[in-house]
């Protein structure tokens, strides 16, 4: 199940949207061509023992921006590739909706969400955490409940039979949700997967989009009542 494209009406031009995939372009192929090692990963990268530490070993600075930069980084093609996809894809529904500034606050903000997700799942372990799919989990969570009956052209791809078909946003994101919940009891690390960031940036995306609907209803209520009022 991959999604082309999401058939929400949007509009303007998702400028946000388009800055983070060019960042996360730029970032990757920059390392790619002028870091040799891994070692930026101590850096730059979200090390969750490194947070224990004491401040005079390890300044706190150094502890909170790695919760940024560790959204930027990736370990590979596939890794950038289905993170800025699914950035492209969703984020820009998403950033119409709710406006440019206010999309890419959120957008960070489901990141750190996410990032102290995975580092309480295992607070102890000293392998750095790194990529966007946190944070677009979150966009995820928002556009579920800010968009629930758009739908999702998606690719099927089923043993020998490929299909495309325009499916609910509910359904396609239910099923990836599935998939996380699937990765988190049965796989035990083998694939490296951060699923606690993809589950915590997803739930902080759909409590922000509640929170965001909640204020839209009142908002729109109060409109009703004062139009009302002036037109009698």
């Amino acid at each position: 199940m991959f999604p082309l494209k999401n058939l929400a009406k949007t509009e303007g031009l998702p400028f946000f949207t388009y800055m983070l995939v060019a960042m996360n372009v730029i970032i990757f192929f920059y390392i790619r061509i002028n870091i040799s090692s891994n070692l930026y990963l101590l850096d730059f990268g979200l090390i969750p023992n490194k947070l224990g530490v004491p401040f005079d070993v390890i300044p706190i600075w150094e502890m909170i921006y790695p919760f940024f930069t560790y959204q930027f980084l990736h370990s590979g093609y596939f890794h950038l590739f289905f993170n800025i996809y699914f950035i492209y894809i969703f984020g820009g529904a998403v950033e119409s909706r709710i406006g440019h500034c206010r999309f890419m606050l959120l957008y960070i903000f489901f990141g750190i969400v996410a990032g102290v997700a995975q580092v309480m799942s295992d607070i102890g372990s000293g392998f750095p955490i790194i990529g966007a799919s946190g944070a677009v989990a979150g966009v995820l969570g928002l556009y579920l409940i800010l968009y629930p009956r758009e739908k999702i052209k998606t690719l099927f791809i089923v043993v020998i039979f490929v299909f495309i078909r325009d499916i609910p946003a509910m359904v396609f994101i239910f099923g990836w949700l599935t998939i996380q919940l699937v990765i988190l009891f049965f796989d035990r690390g083998g694939l490296n997967i951060a699923v606690y960031a993809h589950l915590g940036g997803f739930a902080i995306g759909i409590i922000v989009a509640i929170f965001i609907r909640v204020l839209d209803f009142f908002s729109d209520t109060e409109r009703d009542i004062t139009e009302s009022l002036q037109s009698e």
